[in-house]
This record gives structure tokens, C-alpha cells and sequence, in this order.
């Protein structure tokens, strides 16, 4: 759930962190460019009651798992976009589904610990957002500058493809 989490906040910062880059190759002007950056909270914010939802009425090892893997496969695609309309597409889809990260690792660990060791749980699975926050300035800027900024976004992708599978 840690590395889950690192996961999620890897992805959400990562076209902030390469954004000059991605609005120079794209010929995005600051409107365009704020309104990608904006774009993974406004499904993040829309999308927590019906995901929720969702993670209550099915198996959660599975939906979980396959939530990590949509919202991969939308990290991924955004390394393929070719313009303005496909990342935003991208970043809609992304923040849709990392709804289910925190919100699905804090079921996980109320259904599977006891409740004297859920605060320390939590506590641990939550540090995965620090920890992705630090990583991603340092891992996409070495990936953006040695072999472009959408192969940063395709390697993130991956990771949480390799992690889906690991679950």
C-alpha cells in the first residue's frame, strides 16, 4: 500500500514537474497549461463517493489492483498524447481513478488489522505520498533530459502496470 501510494503521488506531480517542457512541445499557452495541471482534481474531487462505492461492493483485492492498473494505463497513454485535448483526456482519467488509492488502502487496513495497529497502518501507507513527491522531481527530470518528458510518463505508467501484477 506504501509503494501504491508513492505510486499515486509520482503520477500526479509528474507534468507539473516537466510542465515548461510539455507546454514548450505542445505549443500550450498558461491557460492550456493550467487547465491540465487542474484537470487530475477535478475528477479526483468528483470521483471519491462513487469510487468509493465501487471498492464497498466488489472484491476489494480486485478492484483495488485493477484501479492501480487504470489509473497506470492513463499515465502511460499520456506520454502518448499528441496534443492538448489527449493529455487533458489523460489527466481526467488519472484523477478518476487515484481516487481509489487512499481511499482503498485505508479499507484494505481496516478490514485486514486490528484496530490497535490501523493508526500505525495508515501512518505508514500515507508516508508512500511523501515519498513519491520526493521521487518525482528527481525521476522525471533525469528521464525528461536523457530521453523526453513522455517517456517519463510511459516508465511511471509501467511501474504501476508491475505493481498491479505484483497484487
Amino acid at each position: 500500500l506504501l509503494l501504491a501510494t508513492a505510486l499515486s503521488y509520482l503520477d500526479r506531480q509528474a507534468l507539473s514537474v516537466v510542465a515548461p517542457v510539455v507546454a514548450n512541445d505542445l505549443s500550450l499557452d498558461n491557460e492550456k497549461l493550467g487547465r491540465l495541471l487542474s484537470a487530475f482534481f477535478y475528477t479526483y474531487a468528483a470521483m471519491h463517493i462513487g469510487v468509493g462505492w465501487v471498492l464497498d461492493r466488489y472484491n476489494l483485492k480486485y478492484t483495488y489492483g485493477a484501479f492501480v492498473a487504470l489509473w497506470s494505463v492513463a499515465q502511460m497513454l499520456a506520454g502518448f498524447a499528441r496534443g492538448f485535448g489527449e493529455l487533458f483526456a489523460c489527466r481526467l482519467l488519472l484523477g478518476a481513478f487515484e481516487t481509489a488509492g487512499q481511499t482503498g488502502a485505508a479499507r484494505i487496513i481496516a478490514r485486514t488489522l486490528p484496530p490497535s495497529q490501523r493508526a500505525f497502518a495508515n501512518g505508514l501507507m500515507m508516508s508512500g505520498g511523501s515519498i513519491g513527491a520526493m521521487l518525482a522531481p528527481v525521476l522525471m527530470i533525469v528521464l525528461a533530459n536523457l530521453y523526453g518528458w513522455r517517456f517519463g510518463f510511459i516508465v511511471l505508467g509501467l511501474l504501476g502496470l508491475a505493481w498491479s501484477v505484483a497484487w
